[in-house]
């Protein structure tokens, strides 16, 4: 089966938990895109699909500020993305879509493969990935302690004194500082 660059970016859309709507509706009023998705409570976007293939860029430029316009007036807080695929419009109409929402063009590098290119074209609006912190990460206060093993004890306890906070080493050091610099008055 071969997918249409719609379909890319509806699988992308839907396989990271936006809400697909249809028919799409503001106000009772009727708008006609090949998708159209909202975000989840992580995410308030409203996200519009179009395909410049099959769309003209100066009717789709008509819905698009259309939609805007009504968002105006029922106050929505939806920040609104237009996911464009296909040819790029001209520079007129691409700025004049950029002036009322987010434009995301899906574009392909020459090496990207299509799925690849969708999914870095639709980055930003896709959750991060946080990577797992793993039981093999050093502990670095613990790695500096096992590395300080032959220091003097008054830096093994200025090291101790790290977990207790900022405050507590600023202290530490602070005495210890004062314990070794001579005072003026002594020198005189």
């Amino acid at each position: 089966m071969i997918l249409t660059p719609t379909d890319r970016i509806v699988a992308v859309l839907e396989g990271v938990g936006y809400r697909r709507v249809s028919p799409f509706q503001i106000a009772g009023l009727e708008f006609e895109f090949p998708a159209v998705f909202m975000g989840d409570e992580r995410s308030l976007d409203l996200v519009l699909v179009a395909d410049l293939a099959f769309d003209e860029p100066k009717q789709l430029l008509q819905r698009v500020e259309s939609v805007a316009r009504t968002l105006d007036i029922v106050r929505s807080k939806r920040p609104l993305t237009l996911v464009l695929a296909g040819p790029k419009p001209n520079r007129d109409v691409l700025e004049a879509m950029s002036r009322v929402c987010r434009v995301l063009p899906i574009t392909a590098g020459k090496a990207e493969d299509a799925d690849t290119a969708v999914r870095n074209s639709l980055a930003i609006l896709m959750p991060l990935k946080i990577p797992l912190v793993s039981t093999y990460v050093v502990d670095p206060l613990g790695q500096v302690r096992v590395e300080s093993v032959e220091v003097d004890s008054e830096v093994a306890e200025l090291i101790s004194s790290a977990p207790r906070g900022s405050e507590s080493v600023k202290t530490g050091l602070h005495k210890l500082l004062l314990e070794k610099i001579p005072s003026q008055r002594e020198e005189n």
